[in-house]
């Protein structure tokens, strides 16, 4: 791979804002799992930490009633979602910014429940990430993400090709690592599972919580960005490339804890 490790992680997430797409392992099962986990209900006020192009707040949102802010990282993904909300006529319930896990603008204990999809790995000091959630979320409230963990240690070969796939900042854990990430971050009541990636089931959750529409949408863009951008064939070609038994080694995880009263 020759491609430069610290500009990786930015062209990954280009292209799936290009794509309008924002990919979480686990899919609505896992979504599912922290609704219940967070105690989130119609009358909460979530912020979503790492929202990509916007489709698990506008999905909560209409399923569920409740307010909620996304923030991402990626100015093209607060532009995504952004136009979602509009399109979907959600903007009294849904509203986003562009912020860092690490550096959240936001009173202290604003938030009934922070949550994360996907995100926690690409961020470079985990725990003041963690933190941070922690601070604007109320006193009993709950900080729930959901992860790539691995089911046992990797070989170096594993975590250096996710390196190189998907940023040098990219490092996830076991599911002992992330617990104990947790547990060092002060949350109490600590809630941690891993679960294998069921391909089936995390096809038919996309398309569930994307739909028809937006999933053709977003092949269409697929493939003229593939027509456009030779770099990101190459990181295509790379990206199915990995090395033995990664899959076999992988999964999803969900975490979830308490901040204390």
């Amino acid at each position: 791979m020759t491609r430069d490790r610290g500009q990786t992680q930015d062209r990954y997430f280009e292209m799936l804002a290009s794509m309008d797409l924002t990919k979480h392992l686990g899919s609505l099962d896992a979504t599912w799992t922290l609704v219940e986990l967070c105690h989130i209900e119609p009358d909460s006020t979530i912020l979503d930490v790492g929202c990509g192009v916007g489709f698990t707040p506008v999905y909560l949102a209409r399923r569920y009633g409740c307010q909620i802010m996304g923030v991402d990282l990626h100015a093209s993904m607060v532009e995504r979602a952004r136009e979602r909300v509009r399109r979907e006529g959600l903007e009294d319930r849904v509203s986003f910014r562009q912020a860092d896990m690490q550096d959240l603008p936001f009173e202290d204990g604003l938030f009934d429940a922070v949550i994360a999809e996907s995100v926690v790995a690409f961020v470079p000091d985990k725990l003041r990430g963690l933190r941070e959630c922690m601070r604007v979320t109320r006193p009993g409230g709950y900080v729930g993400f959901t992860e790539a963990t691995w089911f046992r240690d990797p070989a170096p070969e594993q975590q250096t090709y996710l390196s190189a796939t998907l940023g040098e900042n990219f490092e996830t854990y076991t599911v002992d690592g992330w617990r104990a990430l947790l547990a060092s971050a002060g949350l109490e009541d600590v809630y941690a599972e891993v679960r294998e990636i069921a391909i089936r089931r995390e096809a038919k959750g996309r398309m569930q919580r994307i739909g028809c529409r937006n999933m053709l949408r977003t092949l269409g863009r697929f493939v003229a960005f593939s027509w456009r951008q030779p770099s990101f064939r190459g990181f295509m070609k790379d990206a199915i490339s990995e090395p033995k038994d990664l899959l076999a080694n992988w999964g999803y995880g969900i975490y979830v804890g308490r901040v204390a009263l």
